[in-house]
């Protein structure tokens, strides 16, 4: 669109092998709050023909570089090394049940080794129905490099939100970290009932092979914007009760066999005084999902 502007960033690189016994996980933490200068970024805005108002919704703003590099550096390095070490489970929202599809708000987590078959009815379910079905993998909730992140998203991208959007942050409702492999996506959505913005922080190195899963906003019945997963960029937009419906979905990613795949971090905000029925404990613990 005429009105965005983008600036292409260097990939950050670099870091020592991150231990799993406490102390280090500490230095980790320290190590990832540190620095709170941040390059001069690029904060680019693209509005939906059908809203303009800036804090109301019908807007995606893309900020880049996000972090400072060496905090982006570590936290993709950290979901790298989780990735490699089996710390993600699959993630889908269908049951298939002979013919028939159940697909809704709740998540169903799994080892991925027991995976094929739901792998198997999430596509199925998309061929047949399309709409909001996902087929993807997310950080476990139990594992120590979700701790980790536990200690730091929201101090790490609380500033950097309120920064793009033009304004400030309450709550922090859920985050979770996703890991799209070949074949990966996420159907068209709007995100009701889990908070007043969204956003999404990208952190697969900007060499590596994967292509595909660029983030993609609806306009009237076509996609009318992109948001490439570019390294250390941020995409945050209003969602829920008291904003303009933006509908969205992650592309499907293609990939050579040994690339990683794409690896971002995810969650949701509240605004001070917003509509409070834009977050619903219902859907929040159906997001939260279960193994």
């Amino acid at each position: 669109p005429a009105n965005t502007k983008w600036v292409r960033g260097r990939r950050c690189v670099g870091l020592k092998e991150l231990s799993a016994q406490v102390m280090a996980g500490a230095r980790v933490v320290a190590a990832l709050v540190l620095g709170a200068a941040t390059a001069a970024a690029t904060n680019a805005t693209w509005c939906s023909a059908r809203n303009h108002r800036r804090l109301a919704g019908g807007c995606v703003h893309s900020l880049r570089p996000a972090l400072p590099h060496a905090a982006a550096a570590r936290l993709g390095a950290l979901l790298q090394r989780a990735w490699q070490q089996d710390g993600f489970l699959y993630a889908t929202n269908c049951v298939r049940k002979g013919d028939a599809c159940e697909c809704g708000n709740r998540k169903f987590r799994m080892d991925p080794k027991d995976s094929a078959p739901a792998q198997a009815a999430a596509v199925y379910c998309r061929d047949k129905r399309g709409g909001f079905i996902y087929s993807k993998h997310e950080l476990d909730r139990s594992s120590t490099a979700h701790a980790l992140l536990e200690k730091t998203v929201d101090g790490l991208i609380r500033p950097r939100l309120e920064e793009a959007i033009g304004g400030p942050v309450a709550n922090l409702t859920d985050w979770f970290a996703s890991a799209f492999q070949p074949g990966g996506w996420l159907g068209i959505h709007t995100d009701v009932g889990l908070g007043h913005v969204a956003f999404v922080l990208n952190l697969t190195p900007d060499d590596n092979a994967f292509r595909g899963g660029d983030l993609e906003f609806a306009e009237g019945h076509t996609m009318g914007h992109a948001v490439s997963p570019k390294f250390n960029s941020l995409a945050a937009f209003r969602v829920g009760a008291g904003a303009a419906p933006l509908p969205h979905r992650v592309a499907a990613v293609d990939a050579p066999r040994g690339s990683l795949p794409r690896l971002a971090i995810t969650g949701w905000y509240t605004i001070p005084g917003a509509d409070p029925r834009a977050v619903s404990p219902a859907i929040l613990a159906q997001e939260k999902g279960r193994r």
